[in-house]
């Protein structure tokens, strides 16, 4: 007789998630005006140690010819501070036309709920949302002759949060999509720069 040992490990990791749905309408106030084709993503951020947060694109979905939507398998996972809604329209050339308000980031369990029912829901579960005429700022820094890669975070001056955070991502340029006729501060970071490096 022989002794066999044997040392198989599985590992299988799960997360929490949740579903989000709502109705996009247009900016025209208009009750029954659902606006198709809008991009309705969901960002998760994260609280970087003493800096700005970042935020990462969790789930989209595309609402259809009613304006509805559904958002499904969202990551809910403790590893993010919250999460923040955005919405933007872009036009038959591609541009973008319209986009969502400014939302804060909320925690999950405002996104998931009742979808609306109870008296005393709050949670933004098959809420309705209003587009507003939308503008893109252009991003990009150069060291005077050739293009340098940075991070960055867009504020909203009246508001008074980021919008905006990827403080250490490294681009030479981007796109950002504001509601327009709103003051904003752009800042822009550079990660410190070692020997060998490719920044």
């Amino acid at each position: 007789a022989s002794n066999l040992t044997s040392s198989n490990t599985t590992t299988i990791n799960f997360f929490p998630s949740f579903a989000f749905i709502g109705y996009v309408l247009n900016e025209t106030a208009c009750t029954t005006c659902g606006q198709n084709g809008t991009n309705v993503s969901i960002y998760g951020t994260t609280q970087a140690q003493n800096g700005p947060p970042s935020s990462t694109l969790l789930a989209s979905a595309m609402t259809n010819e009613s304006g509805y939507f559904r958002i499904s398998r969202v990551n809910a996972s403790s590893s993010f501070n919250g999460f923040q809604l955005k919405m933007i329209y872009y036009n038959e050339t591609g541009v973008a036309t319209k986009t969502g308000m400014i939302m804060p980031q909320f925690p999950s369990f405002m996104y998931y709920g009742g979808g609306g029912e109870g008296e005393f829901d709050m949670s933004l579960n098959g809420a309705t949302f209003y587009l507003q005429q939308a503008f893109t700022i252009n991003l990009s820094a150069n060291n005077g002759t050739t293009p340098v890669s940075f991070g960055y975070e867009i504020v909203d001056q009246a508001l008074g949060f980021p919008i905006e955070s990827s403080p250490t991502q490294k681009t030479n340029s981007t796109q950002v999509v504001v509601p327009a006729n709103r003051g904003y501060t752009v800042s822009f970071f550079r990660m410190p720069s070692f020997p060998g490096s490719s920044i």
